[in-house]
């Protein structure tokens, strides 16, 4: 459907302009819904996409921040473990275990055995 309308201006030609008014009958052309369903469609895809990521983003965060926790846990029981490796390479306590548990003593002047 088509409507002109026609304008007059003070001391100008006349101007006529051809508008396009939107009748029920273009309302149901396959095009135009076509057009409205993936225009619509779009709009949907867009959304859950923008909410798809927005998941993802949380989910990430969380995986960083338990990641975090984990790497404190692990440089802690790491701190632990060097104070442990130091006590059981301490002299004192393995010339204890030796003397102690294997009956190991230092030797005596004639046990002692040079050799060249």
């Amino acid at each position: 459907m088509s409507h002109t309308v026609v304008k007059r201006f003070a001391g100008t030609s006349t101007v006529i302009r051809t508008q396009r008014i939107m009748g029920k009958s273009d309302i149901r052309r396959p095009a135009y819904i076509l057009f409205l369903f993936i225009s619509i469609l779009s709009v949907v895809f867009a959304f859950i996409f923008y909410i798809w990521i927005r998941l993802e983003v949380i989910r990430a965060g969380y995986d960083i921040a338990a990641a975090h926790k984990e790497q404190v846990r692990l440089v802690q029981e790491n701190k632990e473990l060097r104070i442990a490796v130091s006590d059981l390479r301490s002299p004192k306590r393995i010339e204890r275990i030796a003397r102690d548990r294997l009956n190991l003593h230092y030797p005596k002047a004639e046990e002692v055995v040079k050799l060249r």
